[in-house]
């Protein structure tokens, strides 16, 4: 695949972060009720942390956009996409978190594969020296 491809991943993942960042990080309950959506518990301290978290992320993934040899980051973000499935799949499993969180989710474990498989990819020549 080429580099073109690969950077319109992480772009998109990045874009995705902020997106889900900034959906944890403020109280859209009323908004999501409107739309019958149904949302996650919203507490005022720890969901702006863990949507700041999601959106750093995005800026990692970002970083990555703009250079391709920042394998370390897609390493790490590899393991936080799988995290995040694991733990959220858990918690729907357990009726802690809306079943419609499964189907969020399924997009990290996506973006968890695609990160792996560009891991997989020879290294560029300015990666290796």
């Amino acid at each position: 695949m080429s580099d073109g491809f690969w950077r319109g991943v992480f772009l998109s993942a990045a874009i995705f972060n902020w997106f889900v960042g900034l959906s944890v990080a403020f109280d859209t309950r009323e908004w999501a009720a409107s739309m019958g959506l149904q949302t996650l518990h919203y507490d005022a301290f720890y969901s702006p942390i863990a949507g700041w978290f999601v959106i750093l992320f995005g800026m990692l993934y970002f970083a990555v956009w703009r250079d391709l040899d920042n394998r370390a980051i897609v390493f790490i973000g590899m393991i936080g996409k799988l995290g995040a499935f694991a733990l959220t799949m858990a918690a729907v499993w357990r009726g802690l978190a809306p079943a419609a969180m499964a189907g969020v989710v399924v997009i990290d474990l996506i973006y968890a594969v695609l990160f792996g498989l560009f891991l997989l990819r020879p290294q560029t020549a300015a990666a290796r020296s």
